[in-house]
This record gives C-alpha cells, structure tokens and sequence, in this order.
C-alpha cells in the first residue's frame, strides 16, 4: 500500500497539513484510525482547531486511500458525486457509481481516463473489506 504523506498532500490547505503534522500525523494512513474512533476525531478536532467537518473529509480521503487503485482524484470525483464515505461505497452498485463518475468527468475534466466497470467491482468489494476489517478491530 502506498503511503501519501500528508506534507505532500495538495488537496489539504497548508495550515491544515501543518496543524495535523504538529500533532504527530504526517501520513493518511495514520488517520484512519479515527474513522473508528469518534472521540478520537472530536478530540483532535477541538485539540489542532480543525473543523470537524474537515477532518472528517480529510479521513474520508484517508479511507478511500486505502482501496487498491483509488488515487486522490478518484477520491475527490467518489466525493463530489456523492460517496463521500467508504460505507457509502460499499453500498453502491458499480454502474451507477460509473454512470455518476462520466456524467461528473464530462463537465469537469477531472480524469483523463475512467475506470472500468470491474476495478469499481473491485473497489465496492475492497470497501466492504475494509467495514469488516473495521468491525474485527472495534468489537476485539
């Protein structure tokens, strides 16, 4: 799995990296362990002053980042179409979620290329994977 330091992270405005980076997380990986832990998330967002809102974005991201083949783009296209979480994802059907990806891509460019029908498959399993994973940790 790739790391994505969140120095290098774009998409996140700088005092928002560095605020996050000041408090110890300077990968996505490191944050989706606040997807499980709502206190933890509160207590980060109350502690570095990062709306919750936010943050919450910024672990979506995290989270997406965790799926085999979902880059930082595809994250923001699932977002700006509505998934705006894995648990979404893991409900969708895969051509709905394609049909809502080219209707996006053809008024915003965002990607040059479309995935397939099966690497959305993939990406819909991979989430559900990634619940159930959850589930193990939260309830052990």
């Amino acid at each position: 799995m790739k790391v994505v330091n969140i120095s290098e992270l774009k998409i996140i405005s700088a005092p928002i990296r560095e605020k996050l980076i000041d408090f110890g997380i300077t990968s996505l990986n490191e944050l989706t362990t606040f997807h499980t832990s709502p206190k933890k998330c509160f207590e980060l967002s109350s502690d570095s002053g990062i709306p919750i809102k936010e943050l919450r974005w910024i672990i979506n991201i995290a989270l997406f980042s965790q799926i085999p083949g979902v880059g930082v783009n595809h994250s923001l296209m699932l977002i700006k179409i509505g998934i705006d979480s894995v648990e979404k994802l893991a409900r969708c059907e895969a051509d709905r979620v394609l049909f809502d990806m080219a209707l996006y891509n053809e008024s915003q460019a965002v990607l040059p290329i479309l995935p397939s029908l099966l690497v959305i498959n993939r990406w819909i399993k991979d989430a559900k994977a990634i619940l159930e994973e959850q589930e193990l940790t939260v309830s052990e």
